[in-house]
């Protein structure tokens, strides 16, 4: 498997890489955890990435940190913009550096949500938010310094099985709400694909060993709407009498706008390693072991 090194190691990915990884890994995140073995890294510092790349010497690179805060990129585009382009760069050049694979993590944001079938590698990105802006920025960031490069593109990410260091998803928003409120309304009018992030962390290792270097998009299998994602985790709460509704995103106003529809073919990935499972499977995978 060789040396290996991860950023935004606390994330809910980079979380679900740790237990695939082996014991020669570097794992990294904005602060430390002395009980996880994470070193702290600011990948916006260049001379700081370059020094802990080089000092590794790692065969590859998983680079998951980022800003992710869709709405708040909005409100802070040069932050946003520092952590996914600066950040990616840094790390790119890093990995150029000592000749490591890097595997670069990117997102369905970066369509506009127009299209009728689902987004291929070679459809061209047109993003609508600050965050889909800064992502596509760091997808060219990586391919312009990396030549052994692999952006991989996912969506609705959630996980990992069993948290090491609290972050925070979808599934367990919706649990959350749900012993509050009776009744929950929930967006029906975005579609696109949850991926349990323990799928996604499988198929990025297998996908580090590839030389047929690019885009790659790789998600759970299947579509849904944010509506039918809560439906599906909160079946026990809805049969003992939650009350679930949709609404437009209209009745929703956030700062970003969203993609209507952000289905990614995954062809590409599943012809070489094989189709991940379905979304419900996952999902059902990922509540039977909380």
């Amino acid at each position: 498997m060789g040396i290996a090194f991860v950023t935004g190691a606390l994330g809910q990915l980079g979380q679900d890489l740790l237990p695939l990884l082996g014991n020669d890994v570097t794992l990294t995140d904005q602060r430390a955890n002395e009980a996880l073995h994470v070193q702290a890294l600011d990948v916006t510092d260049a001379e700081a990435v370059m020094t802990a790349i080089t000092a590794v010497r790692p065969s590859v690179v998983y680079h998951c940190a980022a800003y992710t805060n869709v709405d708040g990129a909005e409100d802070a585009p040069d932050i946003a913009n520092g952590v996914n382009e600066t950040g990616t760069a840094n790390v790119a050049k890093a990995a150029q550096a000592v000749g490591a694979t890097l595997i670069a993590i990117s997102t369905d944001y970066v369509f506009d949500g127009q299209s009728d079938r689902p987004y291929t590698e070679n459809d061209t990105p047109t993003p609508q938010s600050v965050y889909g802006k800064t992502k596509l920025a760091s997808e060219q960031a990586a391919r312009a310094n990396c030549q052994r490069t692999h952006v991989v593109r996912s969506a609705w990410l959630y996980g990992p099985k069993q948290l090491l260091f609290p972050v925070k998803n979808f599934p367990q928003t919706m649990k959350k709400l749900a012993t509050e409120r009776p009744e929950l309304t929930i967006v029906n009018d975005q579609i696109g694909s949850p991926t349990f992030t323990a799928d996604l962390a499988a198929s990025l290792v297998k996908l580090a060993g590839s030389e047929d270097f690019g885009i790659w998009h790789i998600t759970n299998a299947g579509q849904a709407s944010w509506y039918d994602f809560a439906r599906e985790i909160l079946k026990d709460e809805i049969a003992a009498g939650l009350v679930v509704q949709s609404i437009p995103s209209t009745k929703y106003p956030q700062k970003a706008k969203r993609p209507a529809f952000s289905v990614l073919d995954t062809t590409k990935f599943s012809a070489a390693f094989g189709p991940l499972r379905s979304w419900q499977a996952a999902l059902a995978d990922y509540q039977d072991r909380q």
